[in-house]
């Protein structure tokens, strides 16, 4: 057996093979043997094998050239080629249509875009020119309510004051160990009416300011926009 190197096609001696072949693959002369010395390298490989590798390497592959070749083998087959260009011509048209189409609805949607981020910018300065129209109000009724708030905590602590002053006042008076006065204990239980007439008031207008308060809430919450 030849060594990889010389080993040739069935029926060729080493190397003719390619020479052989070398003018249908457009190989130049000076080329050739550097050609087969590469297509050697695949002796393992069958034949037809490597007469694709050369065919490929060469630029065999042209798909004119296929044409031609299949042709020339089955001119029947030309109704068949004939069929696949027609069907290959409705594919590119219906291709290049979707890309006119894709182009001029992407050009609709930027245009479409822009408008709509005209408009919301033409939608906000609207809504704050209405929206001051009602600015006066929102900012009276918020006033008030910062108003009512703040007498509302300033009545609680005078509340809170008067119970401290009433407590001190009934442990003084039940405190065993001090020998009061009759006029002693006359006088300090009318201070302790007058603390819880006081406190009664105080609580009413704590209720009063109480359900003010809310009202204005509510109507804060109400004029909101």
């Amino acid at each position: 057996m030849l060594p990889p190197a010389h080993q040739g096609a069935p029926g060729l001696p080493g190397g003719e093979w390619c020479e052989g072949l070398a003018p249908r693959c457009g190989v130049p002369p000076h080329g050739r043997q550097k050609r087969c010395h590469g297509l050697a390298r695949w002796a393992p490989l069958s034949w037809v094998a490597a007469v694709v590798l050369c065919l490929s390497a060469s630029g065999c592959g042209d798909p004119q050239k296929r044409r031609q070749e299949a042709l020339h083998a089955d001119p029947k087959f030309a109704e068949v080629l004939k069929k696949r260009d027609q069907l290959a011509d409705r594919i590119t048209l219906l291709r290049r249509e979707f890309a006119v189409k894709k182009h001029q609805v992407e050009g609709q949607i930027a245009r479409l875009r822009q408008e709509l981020t005209h408009a919301h910018r033409q939608m906000d300065q609207k809504v704050q020119q209405l929206k001051a129209h009602l600015k006066a109000d929102q900012e009276r009724v918020a006033l008030a309510l910062s108003m009512a708030g703040e007498e509302f905590r300033a009545k609680q602590s005078q509340r809170a004051s008067l119970g401290r002053s009433i407590s001190q006042l009934r442990k003084v008076l039940q405190n065993p160990s001090h020998q009061w006065t009759q006029a002693d204990r006359t006088r300090m239980d009318r201070e302790l009416d007058e603390l819880l007439r006081e406190t009664e008031r105080l609580d009413a207008e704590l209720a009063g300011l109480n359900a003010h308060v809310r009202l204005l809430k509510i109507k804060r919450t109400l004029l909101r926009l």
